[in-house]
């Protein structure tokens, strides 16, 4: 962060205490840090979202929880998903898998746009959507299966 200027202000996120710590190093106007849970909440109120490599580490009810929060917060929804994938597997949140966020049970549309990202995993982007464009999401993933249709 000490070499990006942003033609914005910038919040920084983590429910890790010591990574805000960490980065509060890089504070400086228009650059902050904050402590906050993106499952609970509440999360600070965003011209956008930028949510990389975060759902990857959540279970499908905390990523869809997380969604929904951040959904109440932000115009613009800037994720980390791998539209290659076929299949959402389940995991135990703070373990990792790939995702797949316009296969259930996330069903985000297609996105306006996307930025290539997949210097870690070949087909990875990073998808931009318009909150306004994202239908509800149901906050309990076992209640529609992740195999199934959106």
């Amino acid at each position: 962060m000490q070499a990006v200027k942003l033609p914005c202000d910038y919040i920084g996120v983590d429910i890790v205490p010591e990574v805000i710590r960490a980065n509060r190093r890089h504070e400086r106007q228009g650059v902050s840090f904050a402590v906050a849970d993106a499952i609970t909440g509440p999360l600070p109120k965003a011209d956008v979202g930028l949510c990389r490599e975060v759902l990857f580490h959540l279970s499908l009810d905390d990523g869809l929880a997380a969604l929904a929060n951040m959904k109440n917060s932000v115009r613009w929804l800037v994720a980390t998903t791998n539209p290659s994938l076929w299949f959402n597997s389940d995991i135990a949140t703070g373990d990792f898998r790939e995702i797949n966020l316009q296969r259930p049970p996330y069903c985000l549309p297609p996105p306006r746009e996307r930025i290539f990202d997949d210097g870690v995993q070949p087909g990875r982007i990073l998808a931009v959507w318009a909150v306004e464009d994202i239908p509800g999401i149901r906050r309990k993933a076992l209640a529609k299966s992740a195999s199934g249709a959106c």
